[in-house]
């Protein structure tokens, strides 16, 4: 409860005098919130809870004593949120990005939710604190890795010296705290043939990592109704099938996933390869899904899943399109181009 009247305390009112991107910080701590709560998940809450969430604050209007703030969520979604008191003048002057902790309730799944503001700081200053929260902790999670890894590789080698490797034989490997049931009854001459090019990309995953990796691949595109060529392709732009790349923001594993979106994905170890590769896929589907019944074109949805994939559904929905980072631009046309060049002739449509 002391946490609660604690943010409670810093609401608008502390908004109006002064309150500064440190007294957010620590709101924020006192809730244990290191990330904003997804729109999907803000409309399953059910019931009172304190959140944090990121938009763009379009508008506001003053109803009495009460000032209302139109917030556009970033998958589009608008939030309309109450505050009772002055806004600060950054919050009230024409769009804006910010962070906002929000007391927010629905009494059941039925209804519509109550938002009201606590606490808000500018987007571009939490991004860069969250930026090197994230960066330390894929740091810290490399470092676990890696020494979890070598004990398994010793666990291994002495098990293999007593002949024990067969019975034991996922131990030097990291084993994935989701259970996946993976799929096996693909047609072995595709499995072998997904299984060489993947170890022609990566000699150094050996045959039985390389045929493990192709087995989550088919098995989560079939799941996810994604295709497989598509998967593979940005696998290649993202990491080029190294289970332990990590990018210097912080990306991590086959398919380069923050460490945020891991969680939202409910990857636990995302240098697993089959963990990583199931958060993956169902982030791509998760795309593919939400630009196909914006757009209703199948290849302009893909270009903005691929775009959402690198740079944020945010930075899409702001730019109305792919965003003109060259990054971007450049990460978009090179995987159409490699997933193109996996499609045979007599499949290529125009």
């Amino acid at each position: 409860m002391r946490r609660l009247i604690f943010v409670l305390a810093l609401s608008c009112a502390a908004l109006a005098h002064g309150q500064s991107v440190s007294d957010y910080l620590a709101a924020r701590k006192q809730q244990h919130i290191v990330q904003p709560t997804s729109a999907q998940a803000l409309r399953q809450v059910e019931g009172p809870a304190i959140v944090e969430v990121q938009g763009v604050v379009q508008g506001s209007f003053k109803s009495g004593s009460v000032t209302s703030l139109m917030i556009q969520l970033d998958n589009g979604d608008t939030q309309l949120v109450d505050c009772k008191g002055d806004l600060p003048e950054w919050l009230g002057n024409g769009e804006v990005r910010a962070r906002l902790l929000l007391r927010v309730n629905r009494d059941d799944s039925y209804a519509q939710m109550t938002a009201t503001l606590l606490m808000a700081a500018p987007e571009d200053d939490l991004a860069k604190v969250d930026e090197a929260y994230w960066r330390k902790e894929a740091a810290v999670a490399k470092k676990r890795q890696e020494k979890q890894q070598k004990s398994r590789n010793g666990r291994g080698a002495a098990l293999a010296s007593r002949g024990g490797s067969a019975m034991y034989g996922w131990i030097g490997r990291a084993r994935p705290r989701n259970e996946y049931r993976l799929n096996t009854n693909f047609d072995p001459k595709v499995v072998d043939q997904y299984t060489r090019y993947v170890l022609s990309r990566n000699p150094r995953l050996g045959y039985a990592k390389a045929q493990e990796i192709t087995y989550a691949i088919l098995s989560f595109s079939y799941e996810y109704g994604v295709d497989a060529r598509l998967v593979v392709a940005i696998l290649i732009v993202e990491s080029d099938f190294d289970p332990n790349s990590t990018s210097r923001a912080g990306a991590m594993g086959l398919g380069q996933l923050m460490p945020a979106t891991a969680a939202w994905m409910r990857v636990r170890d995302p240098y697993d390869a089959t963990d990583n590769l199931h958060g993956m896929v169902k982030l791509l589907r998760t795309h593919l899904t939400q630009y196909r019944a914006m757009t209703g074109e199948n290849f302009e949805s893909l270009r903005l899943a691929l775009a959402a994939y690198n740079a944020g559904e945010g930075a899409v929905r702001r730019h109305g399109g792919v965003p003109p980072y060259r990054e971007t631009q450049a990460y978009v046309q090179r995987v159409i181009q490699i997933y193109e060049s996996l499609i045979p002739a007599n499949e290529r449509t125009g």
